[in-house]
């Protein structure tokens, strides 16, 4: 079984898994985690801020306390 996520072209979380303990190392956007994921509609880890997108707007309602607004991403089972 497979459970890595795809990190739509945000290298971030790789890089973290292989620092933090190989292949084997679960991170909190792997679906074993168990974290519930935002929506996002940018590419690559600095596009989360990018101005006007969904990414940006998610974590604003996080933020401000109105993470229960946030649009979820469904898990990979879903989307199968």
């Amino acid at each position: 079984m497979n459970n890595r996520a795809p990190h739509d072209g945000d290298i971030v979380p790789d890089i973290g898994r292989w620092a933090y303990g190989g292949d084997w190392f679960i991170i909190p956007s792997d679906p074993d985690f168990g974290a519930n994921q935002m929506t996002t509609d940018t590419e690559g880890h600095g596009g989360y801020w990018d101005p006007g997108s969904k990414s940006l707007l998610n974590q604003g309602l996080v933020v401000v306390g109105k993470g229960y607004n946030v649009q979820p991403k469904l898990p990979p089972a879903l989307l199968a």
